[in-house]
C-alpha cells in the first residue's frame, strides 16, 4: 500500500488513488477484526514454562522493543 501511495505521488498517477484507498480500508477492517478477535480470545498459553532468567529476558526485550524500537531491533539482530 505504501508503495502504491509513493508511486502515485511521485509520478502523479492519480487514478491509483481509488486502489490505494480500497486497500487501506480493507487493511483497516482486517486489523480491526484481528484486534477484536484477540480481545475475545485472550492470550494463548505459553509453550513451556519459563525459568526466572528467561522471564526477565522476555520482560527486558519487551521494554526495549516497545519503548525503544531501534534498540530492540539492534538487540534482536545482534548489533548491540
Amino acid at each position: 500500500m505504501a508503495a502504491i501511495g509513493l508511486y502515485m505521488v511521485n509520478y502523479e498517477v492519480w487514478p491509483l488513488y481509488s486502489l490505494h484507498k480500497s486497500i487501506a480500508i480493507l487493511l483497516f477492517a482486517l486489523i480491526l477484526l484481528r484486534v477484536i478477535w484477540r480481545a475475545m480470545q485472550g492470550l494463548p498459553p505459553a509453550a513451556a514454562p519459563l525459568t526466572s532468567v528467561q522471564h526477565l529476558a522476555v520482560k527486558l526485550m519487551h521494554v526495549l522493543a516497545t519503548q525503544r524500537p531501534h534498540v530492540g531491533a539492534d538487540v534482536m539482530h545482534g548489533r548491540a
